[in-house]
């Protein structure tokens, strides 16, 4: 189970960039519920900031036995990081645009979010 949850849901055993699908899969749960109860910011938000909490204290708990079950640190296949950032990225977002506008919005903070993660820009 420590595993499933470190590895983002089995993300990170993902065999190409798991951190970006890691991050594709908290975007997908924000659009699935901004499907589900749509022009519902209160929803959305605490939804995604439900996720942030969780898996920030996952990623917090959960650090060390991903060191040692993995061998190294920063294990690739340890994704439960990205599911944190990903909902920290969308965690506050008005949710008042709906179809391809709402895409688009998901989409630049996808983006956003993958590129600093990976650039990893100061004092990050």
């Amino acid at each position: 189970m420590r595993r499933f949850l470190v590895t983002g849901l089995g993300t990170g055993y993902l065999p190409v960039a798991p951190g970006t699908w890691a991050s594709a899969a908290a975007a997908a749960v924000f659009l699935a519920v901004a499907q589900l109860w749509p022009g519902s910011t209160v929803v959305v938000n605490a939804v995604m900031l439900a996720l942030l909490a969780s898996a920030s204290v996952g990623c917090v708990a959960l650090g060390g036995f991903a060191e040692s079950a993995f061998g190294r640190k920063d294990p690739h296949q340890c994704t439960i990081d990205e599911w944190a950032g990903q909902a920290a990225a969308l965690a506050l977002l008005p949710v008042g645009a709906s179809g391809w506008r709402l895409w688009v919005v998901v989409a630049g903070s996808f983006v956003a979010f993958r590129l600093l993660d990976i650039l990893k820009p100061p004092p990050a």
